[in-house]
């Protein structure tokens, strides 16, 4: 009987330590990553008017934004 309840607890030690890391902060920041991205192209040009620096901007946000919401739960959890 101790055999059966040691190898269901290794069980549930290795489904927990079996977490997926696509949690949804990871599935935000995949999402505002891409975004960013998907944009490069339109900002590959020298920006000259207004609104081409204003893409800059958001193409940079939504980079950085997805980068922040990826990375930052791993460094909570670590300390």
């Amino acid at each position: 009987m101790q055999k059966k309840s040691k190898n269901k607890d290794t069980h549930k030690e290795t489904v927990k330590q079996e977490k997926t890391v696509l949690n949804p902060g990871s599935f935000v920041g995949i999402v505002f990553l891409a975004a960013g991205i998907f944009n490069l192209p339109s900002i590959m040009k020298k920006p000259v008017t207004n609104s081409d620096w204003m893409m800059l901007v958001i193409v940079i946000f939504f980079i950085v934004l997805g980068l922040f919401a990826i990375l930052l739960p791993k460094f909570i959890h670590k300390k």
